[in-house]
């Protein structure tokens, strides 16, 4: 059985390593849409519907956007909702609105799917960093940069491949496969436990751990 330990801060709970490794892999499934739609948003927009360059970056500007709407919504979700419940719904709406991006007919819809997908990417993203640390109790520094650290490197490391990919099939092509990574992405998802541990209590860091009533 895991052994159970106290960290410095008083925290007492189990390091569920499994669980942590689900949640970084979907972080790199995260990663990959964030890259590859901030890469190539406006250059779908540009050669299907051959607009100027200024629409293209309005596309990009409409996708950042929706990101800061997304991590207001994310955390408002879930607290109400759950985070679990927040993840699952965040991606599970990125992956509709990446197919809209790439099969609405008009430029408008295009417009409209880009500002959700960039909404619905960033819902999950404070509850991913936040249920990493109740998965690591113990070690919450190292859940917070290796969540944090796959979560903006690994896409970019990747970005040479869709690159290439665009180069020999299309933008459209790079963009159907995010609707297949992000299928992925709900999966796991979907197999992601709540935390086995209890959370560490808000002011444990200030008290000591063996206090004892008066």
């Amino acid at each position: 059985a895991p052994t159970v330990t106290v960290s410095a801060a008083g925290a007492t709970g189990r390091d569920d390593w499994r669980a942590f490794g689900r949640l970084s892999a979907l972080a790199v499934f995260w990663s990959v849409p964030y890259v590859v739609m901030g890469s190539f948003a406006a250059l779908n927009v540009i050669g299907r519907f051959h607009v100027s360059t200024a629409v293209g970056t309005a596309t990009l500007t409409v996708f950042t956007a929706g990101g800061m709407v997304g991590t207001l919504a994310g955390g408002w979700l879930a607290e109400r909702r759950g985070r679990l419940s927040t993840i699952r719904l965040g991606y599970l709406t990125a992956a509709l609105a990446v197919a809209g991006v790439v099969f609405t007919p008009s430029l408008a819809g295009v417009l409209c799917c880009t500002a959700l997908f960039g909404t619905a990417l960033f819902v999950p993203f404070a509850a991913q960093i936040t249920l990493a640390q109740d998965y690591l109790p113990n070690r919450v520094g190292t859940a917070s940069g290796l969540t944090l650290g796959l979560t903006l490197s690994v896409g970019g490391l990747l970005s040479p491949a869709f690159g290439a990919l665009a180069d020999a099939w299309g933008v459209r092509t790079v963009l159907v496969t995010l609707i297949a990574v992000l299928t992925v992405a709900v999966l796991l998802a979907l197999r992601l436990p709540e935390p086995s541990g209890p959370l560490p209590s808000p002011r444990s860091g200030s008290e000591p751990a063996d206090a004892t009533a008066a």
